[in-house]
């Protein structure tokens, strides 16, 4: 026998290891769990600045130094995508996600405790940094579970998420601060949802990247056949750190060369940002 016949693969349309057969229930719920985690991290760059007045006389800061709260999680929004979407092409969906979304919560915490300013900006780049790993992952995750036909109205549902968190992180923050609560609790709030969803997505959540669901299809059969032979073909690659910059960095960019992406993004991300503001 070869080697290409001990090779693991999904043994039909109706095997249990692959997500697209998990039932639409497990599905749907897989894909609120992941919006709500994203959702959480858009929350925080929406309710921070309801508080800049309060942090401004607080630490004697003036409001552009006091925005930049603001601009640097949505700058750690824009470098975290380039560490954790290799990360999930290599070592899964769930950990990849899971665990920065807790450091960014631990983050949060930080940034409600702050007692000057510099702890305050460093800790908001990092929530975003941590926080990001939702925002890049479930688009994957979506694409694991989800057959083309399904996929848009997926795509949909999790977008309505992911607007959310800028439409209600003011309204929060303004009751917050209206109710005379100070600054820290909005940050506070909002590390405590997210403390939530870290909760309930370690619990619930189930790995859905059929690679890896492969290689621990392959640990079992080799378990139980007593044949080391079995093995998955994520198990033959060795991607090199030169792969994963032109996979996720270089190739990003390269996408620019077209004046109509170039021009789409331009606006949306345009949009995104006057919506915290």
């Amino acid at each position: 026998m070869s080697v290409q016949d001990f090779v693991v693969t999904f043994d039909s349309s109706w095997d249990p290891y692959d997500p697209r057969n998990w039932s639409l229930k497990q599905k749907v719920f897989t894909t609120l769990l992941y919006g709500l985690s994203t959702m959480g991290s858009t929350f925080s760059t929406a309710s921070f600045s309801t508080g800049i007045h309060e942090m401004m006389d607080e630490f004697k800061i003036s409001e552009e130094v006091a925005s930049l709260g603001t601009s640097l999680i949505l700058m750690g929004f824009a470098f975290g995508p380039l560490l954790w979407a290799p990360i999930s092409e290599l070592y899964g969906r769930k950990l990849p996600m899971a665990v920065p979304y807790f450091v960014a919560v631990c983050f949060t915490f930080g940034t409600a405790a702050a007692k000057d300013t510099q702890t305050l900006l460093i800790t908001r780049f990092f929530a975003g940094f941590f926080g990001s790993a939702p925002l890049c992952i479930t688009g994957g995750v979506l694409a694991d579970t989800f057959s083309p036909q399904q996929r848009g109205l997926a795509l949909t549902g999790y977008a309505l998420a992911v607007i959310g968190g800028p439409v209600l992180g003011p309204i929060v923050g303004g009751g917050v601060m209206y109710a005379g609560l100070g600054w820290r609790w909005t940050q506070l709030i909002t590390s405590i949802i997210m403390a939530t969803m870290v909760v309930l997505d370690f619990a619930f959540i189930s790995e859905s990247y059929p690679p890896i669901l492969l290689v621990r299809k392959a640990r079992r059969l080799r378990l139980e056949t007593k044949n080391w032979s079995y093995h998955a073909q994520h198990e033959e690659r060795d991607a090199t750190f030169g792969e994963m910059m032109t996979k996720f960095v270089i190739r990003p960019i390269q996408l620019f060369d077209g004046a109509h992406l170039l021009f789409l993004s331009f606006t949306r991300k345009l949009r995104y940002v006057t919506i915290p503001g």
